[in-house]
């Protein structure tokens, strides 16, 4: 399906703007679709509060797409766009907030 679209997307560009436009377009596309998964494992949290937090914090990175902190098995599962964050930016977000960031998956 995305491959079709992609080629819709395209074919369409090529038709209204010409072959090099087209191609400005697909690279556009190639580009945005760096959506990536990371598990976090994160220490010093007391309670659902401090997930709660971390939660907040994190989802208002622009590139998060979503994100899960759980308390009870210390760990985020956060989705995100690799074009525009990095792992490191949750660290030290995590960091910064008195909490510690124990490894990456």
């Amino acid at each position: 399906m995305k491959k079709l679209v992609i080629s819709f997307i395209v074919t369409s560009s090529f038709l209204m703007f010409g072959c090099d436009e087209a191609k400005l377009v697909e690279t556009d596309i190639r580009v945005k679709s760096k959506l990536l998964t990371t598990k976090i494992k994160i220490g010093k949290m007391t309670c659902q509060g401090c997930a709660n937090g971390i939660n907040k914090k994190i989802s208002r990175i622009d590139g998060v797409k979503s994100i899960e902190v759980s308390y009870a098995t210390s760990m985020a599962i956060v989705s995100f766009d690799a074009s525009k964050v990095q792992t490191q930016n949750f660290s030290d977000i995590i960091n910064v907030a008195g909490y510690e960031t124990l490894w990456f998956e």
